[in-house]
């Protein structure tokens, strides 16, 4: 199916909405992707940049012959409520969030609208990923990123194989209704690391999340924070910090968690054991984002005592299987690299170096789009 005609079938069931925060580059570059695509479904951009900036952006968005609205923000408006705000004026079906500096791959964006429109046990879609990084000035390096499709039948089993094997779908394509729905309750939860948690445990109470198996967005590695004021963003540091602090704000989030999922899930409305559910999944995602040797440096720094390594335990047999698993989910695969070198329009020579794990996961046709896409995006001016 031609690029054309997905585009034309989504256009008015599905609107993107582009979060930016001071980097009217990065946006200037995005609407510049976005037109040479010839997209016609709505866009939304939501800034609350410094006003300098939103000068910029203003007109980058004016200028572009996309359908795209601006709405301004004051700076000091937290990211979940402008993403609220934005939701509320949505009238399609679908939509999703795109931060200004990521690629979305408009056939498998068309795909999971589809699954939504084809299958209502499913409330959200979305694919695999991959992230781009520099390795000099005119080198980058592309690895693959992959979670599991949760269409698991009860709420617990999709819950747990989440955190098992944990991936944000905050990019995903959702339903609108619920996704609106979903950042009310946001609202109300404190930090970045609970607001991605919820984002992505929530739906699971609606039903079902759709992983397909193309390539969906390249996230970019390129730039700094997309939002401002990222604190309290991963537990490794949280815990170190202050302990005391990061439990009580999710006791606090748990409870809001609850309340939502009983909400839209009778069967949590009914049983109590589910709190109990919720702490022990999230123990999952805890220990494995724990680093414990940071926290033996911190102990260390603030305390003065001198620096400790970790022993490391002996290798077995399980425990090299469990590694290269989660190798293999974050792409760090060891192995030669491919290399695809593309020139820009003033004939600066790009390199493209691909890991192993993303040539064997990604059919080379798909792969050679991929590439194209993120030099169309790098080289606009």
């Amino acid at each position: 199916m031609s690029l054309e005609m997905s585009v034309h079938r989504i256009e008015d069931d599905y609107t993107m909405l582009i979060p930016t925060f001071n980097r009217a580059e990065c946006l200037r570059r995005q609407m510049g992707y976005l037109a040479a695509k010839t997209v016609q479904f709505p866009i939304i951009v939501l800034d609350s940049s410094e006003p300098d900036v939103q000068v910029l952006n203003r007109k980058a968005c004016e200028d572009s012959a996309l359908n795209v609205s601006y709405r301004s923000y004051s700076k000091d408006v937290e990211f979940k409520e402008k993403v609220y705000d934005g939701l509320r004026s949505v009238v399609t079906p679908y939509a999703s969030l795109c931060t200004d500096d990521d690629i979305i791959c408009f056939e498998s964006l068309m795909d999971s609208v589809h699954v939504l429109r084809q299958d209502n046990s499913c409330v959200a879609s979305h694919g695999c990923y991959v992230s781009i990084q520099r390795k000099s000035d005119n080198q980058y390096c592309i690895r693959f990123e992959y979670g599991s499709s949760l269409e698991h039948t009860g709420v617990i089993e999709r819950i747990t194989m989440l955190m098992l094997d944990y991936e944000p779908v905050f990019y995903a394509v959702f339903r609108t209704a619920i996704l609106r729905d979903i950042f009310q309750y946001v609202l109300r939860v404190q930090s970045y690391m609970f607001q991605e948690l919820f984002l992505a445990i929530a739906p699971l109470g609606n039903g079902k999340i759709k992983r397909l198996s193309s390539v969906y967005c390249v996230r970019s590695q390129l730039h700094g924070p997309a939002e401002g004021n990222i604190a309290r963003w991963h537990p490794n540091n949280w815990l170190a910090e202050n302990p005391k602090e990061m439990f009580s704000v999710y006791g606090e989030y748990k409870t809001v968690l609850l309340n939502y999922l009983g909400s839209v899930c009778e069967m949590v409305k009914n049983d109590s054991y589910y709190e109990r559910v919720l702490d022990l999944v999230h123990s999952i995602y805890f220990t494995r984002n724990f680093d414990t040797q940071y926290i033996v440096n911190t102990i260390s720094k603030e305390f003065g005592f001198r620096h400790y390594e970790m022993i490391q335990p002996q290798k077995i047999p399980f425990l090299e299987r469990i590694a290269n698993r989660a190798a293999r989910i974050h792409g760090h695969l060891r192995g030669g690299d491919r290399t695809y070198e593309r020139r820009s329009v003033e004939g600066l020579g790009m390199r493209y170096d691909v890991g192993p794990d993303v040539a064997s996961k990604v059919e080379k046709e798909d792969l050679i789009r991929i590439i194209d896409d993120i030099h169309s995006y790098l080289t606009i001016r």
